[in-house]
């Protein structure tokens, strides 16, 4: 299934590319104009989307524990992470065949220390399962 909404979402792209490039937005109407602009908003959600499928399709690098290195960082087996840093979190869920699922997210920094942006700032993320993937 993911494949094929990411082969959807790159054939979407390649013709908003194409219609961007030959067309002359000043010789529009506004309704023209209107269309225009909404396909833009709509190609920057669309190409988030597309980006989410190719994290989600991406091989794991490293899995382990967020533990805090010499260097007030987080790390996940040697891989530092910094503000910005995408990362995945497992979250427990007994109901599920596994125990629980991955959340792919991304670490932040509050001025005090990091957090993982899916918990929230006030969740310590010390001690969590979490895996990074290669894009």
């Amino acid at each position: 299934m993911a494949a094929e909404l990411q082969d959807k979402l790159e054939r979407f792209e390649k013709e908003y590319d194409q219609m961007i490039d030959s067309t002359d937005r000043y010789s529009l109407s506004a309704d023209e104009v209107y269309q225009y602009n909404t396909l833009y908003l709509v190609n920057d959600k669309l190409s988030d989307a597309f980006r989410s499928i190719k994290a989600m399709k991406a091989p794991v690098r490293r899995e382990g524990f967020l533990t805090k290195n010499s260097g007030n960082r987080y790390e996940v087996d040697g891989w530092e992470l910094s503000s910005g840093s995408p990362v995945e979190i497992w979250e427990d869920d007994e109901e599920l065949k596994e125990g629980g699922f991955y959340t792919a997210t991304r670490i932040e920094h509050n001025g005090t220390d990091y957090y993982v942006v899916a918990l929230g700032r006030d969740i310590s993320i010390n001690g969590l399962k979490a895996r990074i993937k290669t894009l």
